[in-house]
């Protein structure tokens, strides 16, 4: 991961990289950009690919599975994209906790009301659920914005740290807090980031 993040690849050259090394590691997935272009690379199946402007999704399976958490939060970041500006509504989806119906869960081998409990977008449980939210957007201009909130296992928001930078690395600005806080946003490609579990 870090080699990848200091790296200055290209995608494709970074796909090449993952291909190789990732065999050597347990399951994992990687979205990652070289500030033009996107990339994703799924080690469970070995293979990773370019993206093209859309929407995306992305959970605890490959790109797209059409999980109902990762249909609805595709759909709703759509419509949020109309105006970035409205940061409330990215947070809001991200922060979804509302289960599928019985007759859309997916199955993945665990039990039913394990089902149901993974089943939304945050996952709120005291042995396992949401710990963090984290939300990164590039404009156009190069100019980048990370965001990440941490809760605790009420689902209670205990920290948010923000960065700004180029994503050349000439500028960058760093905020954390505590607190309250009812923001977030979207990458400028309409990716929705991910709502992270944490098992401990």
């Amino acid at each position: 991961m870090t080699e990848v993040l200091e790296s200055h690849d290209t995608v494709a050259g970074t796909l090449d990289r993952l291909r190789a090394q990732g065999p050597q590691y347990s399951p994992f997935n990687m979205i990652f950009s070289d500030g033009k272009g996107l990339g994703v690379y799924e080690s469970t199946v070995g293979e990773g690919r370019e993206l093209a402007s859309g929407v995306f999704g992305l959970s605890n399976h490959l790109l797209d599975t059409p999980w109902p958490k990762v249909r609805n939060a595709k759909s709703r970041l759509a419509s949020a994209l109309t105006d970035l500006r409205d940061e409330n509504a990215i947070l809001h989806l991200l922060r979804d906790d509302r289960p599928a119906a019985d007759p859309d869960l997916p199955v993945t081998g665990v039990r039913l009301e394990w089902e149901r409990l993974l089943s939304s977008a945050f996952i709120r449980a005291d042995a396992y659920g949401t710990r963090c939210t984290t939300v990164f957007r590039i404009d156009r201009d190069g100019r980048a914005q990370f965001d990440e909130w941490t809760w605790d296992r009420a689902g209670a928001e205990t920290e948010r740290r923000s960065f700004r930078f180029d994503v050349g690395g000439a500028r960058e600005q760093r905020r954390s807090r505590g607190g309250a806080c009812g923001c977030g946003g979207a990458d400028s490609d309409g990716l929705p980031h991910r709502s992270r579990p944490e098992v401990p």
